[in-house]
C-alpha cells in the first residue's frame, strides 16, 4: 500500500483546490494520505475522510522534519512548491511538483502578453499525480464541516452571503460599491472575511442604515463560514 504525503501550506482557496487530489489518491489507488499544512489551515482538511493524517506546523518544516523522516513515504507530492517546500529535498523521497508557471505570470502581469494556456489550477494538480495513473474523477471539490459547528444565524432563512475581503485591493470592491449593491437588496446579508474586514463591514453597515446586514467578519472559524456559504442562496 502506497504511503504519499500532500504538500500545500496555504491558502484557504488553495488547499480547497488540494480536495480532488487526496480524494482520488484515497479512492482510486487505496493509498494511505498524509496531507502537510501549516497549524493556522488546518481545519480546512482536519475533517476530511480522505486524508489519514494531517501533519501541521507553525513556521518552518524545521519544526517536523524528524517526523516526516520517521514516515518513510514512497511520495510526496508538493502542491505548493516554493522555496519552503524545497527543504522536503532532505528526507531523500522522490518528490514531484505542480507548476506554478511563475514566469508565465510574470510576463503576463508586466507586460500584457498572455503565454498562459488557462489551465485549472485542479488540471495542473492533476499533472503532478499522472505518473500514479490516477484519472480525474469529474466529481469537483470537497469541504467537509464538522457535525457540531453551529452559528449564532438562522441559517434556514433566505440570505445572502458576501465575502467582502481580498488579498490585493484589485481583487476587492470598495464599501461604496458594496453598499450601493446591498442598498438595493431585501433580504439579510451578512458580510464575511477576516479581522482586517471587521472595519470596512461596520462602514458598509453604517452606509445601509436600517438595513439587515450583519458583520460577521473575524468572528467566524472556517467550519462556520463554511457552513453559513453552504445554506446561502448566493454568496
Amino acid at each position: 500500500r502506497l504511503k504519499i504525503l500532500v504538500v500545500r501550506f496555504s491558502s484557504i482557496g488553495d488547499i480547497v483546490l488540494t480536495t480532488p487530489i487526496v480524494r482520488m489518491l484515497k479512492k482510486q489507488l487505496n493509498s494511505e494520505v498524509h496531507f502537510l499544512t501549516k497549524q493556522v489551515n488546518s481545519d480546512l482538511v482536519i475533517n476530511n475522510p480522505y486524508i489519514d493524517t494531517v501533519i501541521i506546523f507553525r513556521e518552518s518544516i524545521s519544526e517536523i522534519i524528524d517526523k516526516l523522516k520517521n514516515e518513510n513515504y514512497d511520495y510526496i507530492i508538493d502542491l505548493h512548491n516554493n522555496i519552503r517546500s524545497q527543504f522536503l529535498l532532505a528526507l531523500g523521497i522522490p518528490i514531484t511538483r505542480y507548476s506554478k508557471s511563475n514566469f508565465k505570470k510574470f510576463i503576463y502581469m508586466n507586460f500584457g502578453v498572455n503565454y498562459l494556456d488557462n489551465e485549472h489550477v485542479v488540471d495542473r494538480y492533476m499533472k503532478a499525480i499522472s505518473f500514479l495513473n490516477v484519472k480525474n474523477d469529474g466529481k469537483g471539490l470537497d469541504y467537509f464541516i464538522s457535525n457540531d459547528t453551529q452559528v449564532a444565524f438562522d441559517v434556514r432563512q433566505d440570505f445572502i452571503a458576501w465575502s467582502i475581503g481580498g488579498s490585493k485591493i484589485q481583487k476587492k470592491l470598495s464599501t461604496d460599491h458594496i453598499s450601493q449593491v446591498c442598498r438595493k437588496i431585501d433580504m439579510p446579508i451578512i458580510l464575511l472575511g477576516g479581522e482586517k474586514e471587521k472595519f470596512e463591514a461596520e462602514q458598509v453597515i453604517g452606509n445601509c442604515s436600517a438595513r439587515n446586514i450583519y458583520n460577521l467578519c473575524g468572528r467566524l472559524s472556517l467550519d462556520q463560514s463554511a457552513l453559513i456559504i453552504k445554506n446561502c442562496m448566493m454568496l
